[in-house]
């Protein structure tokens, strides 16, 4: 197919277009006609279109999103994709990180515990229990040990239909953006210690709890 090399790179390209125009237009600066041609046409063109890839006789011109939902400046939205083009290709998030579109577009009320448990992405699992609820899934559980950031947890409650032993998970708040996250505890550790220091591969006491 040839050398790719993009020179130009489509909507992205605005902003510099319109550095260039602004002058021409509102200014009073002149230009020749075909620089005046060239930058409009460009323009107009970018206006219409997403990334425009470059190749020896190809070119390809992807589409601009049909939709797009945010929360913030982070991709995000409940029910439906975050991004949407007009082919039907989508894509779900939920606070910026991708996630499946069962969990984006299922309502609340009817999230299942499972699809969690079932869940290996801790980015993922940890957005599942934003939109689940952290109150609303600890009450499948017995706290073991609590303190303000870690809190130990018997979660055997989920884990009936599979064993009947003692679960432990450990739920962790991260101090800068208040989000919580949990990870699966090897069954020997029987406190909020124990459970650090098994998941940072360290023994005796940390220094810092992390």
């Amino acid at each position: 197919m040839g050398q790719f090399d993009n020179i130009y790179w489509g909507n992205i390209d605005i902003y510099w277009l319109s550095f260039y125009i602004f002058p021409e237009k509102y200014l009073g600066i002149s230009y020749s006609d075909f620089q005046i041609l060239s930058l409009n046409m460009f323009y107009q063109l970018c206006e219409k279109i997403g990334w425009i890839w470059y190749f020896k006789n190809v070119c390809f011109i992807s589409d601009r999103p049909q939709e797009i939902n945010k929360k913030g400046i982070q991709l995000h939205a409940e029910g439906k994709p975050a991004i949407k083009f007009r082919d039907g290709y989508s894509s779900w998030c939920l606070n910026g990180v991708n996630v499946p579109k069962e969990l984006a577009e299922t309502p609340t009320e009817q999230l299942n515990p499972e699809q969690w448990l079932a869940e290996t992405n801790v980015e993922i699992r940890a957005q599942f229990i934003c939109k689940f609820g952290v109150d609303r899934l600890k009450k499948y559980g017995k706290s073991i040990e609590k303190n303000d950031v870690y809190e130990l947890m018997d979660m055997n409650n989920l884990f009936k239909k599979r064993n009947n032993q003692y679960t432990p998970f450990l739920f962790m708040r991260n101090p800068s953006t208040g989000t919580i996250h949990c990870e699966g505890i090897i069954k020997e550790c029987k406190t909020i210690e124990q459970a650090i220091n098994w998941r940072n591969q360290i023994e005796g006491t940390p220094n810092i709890l992390t």
